[in-house]
């Protein structure tokens, strides 16, 4: 598979970073909806703060066959099954969030993995 396989403990990190961040602004108290930007084939964010946080995920990716995976890999989660309504994949166009966003639905927080780049001379550093 030529997909990426992220190291958990920095998302975690990530998570619990962005948790932070947002209980500070805040804290509401309310139940939080994440849309996670490009989830990718190991569904990592929404699984980590789906079962960390409680949180509910919107998880859109633009590659089918990362989406095919990330469905296998929540169906296949049956130690402690995950409810059909707390993780959401949907694959994206390419025009960002168009068309995925439930309008009626009011959303905590994005997160998104940071970009990666095939070479050195095409990354920021």
């Amino acid at each position: 598979m030529n997909h990426l396989c992220p190291r958990v403990p920095s998302r975690i990190n990530y998570l619990i970073w962005v948790e932070q961040i947002y209980r500070r602004v805040f804290n509401n108290g309310v139940e939080h909806q994440v849309v996670d930007i490009g989830t990718g084939a190991g569904l990592i964010y929404p699984l980590i703060g789906n079962r960390r946080f409680g949180w509910k995920f919107l998880a859109t990716e633009i590659d089918q066959t990362s989406v095919y995976h990330s469905k296998m890999l929540l169906s296949l989660n049956s130690s402690t099954p995950i409810a059909p309504d707390q993780i959401t994949i949907v694959k994206s166009n390419g025009e960002m969030l168009k068309g995925l966003i439930d309008t009626n639905q009011r959303y905590s927080m994005t997160v998104c993995n940071p970009p990666f780049f095939e070479a050195k001379e095409n990354s920021l550093s």
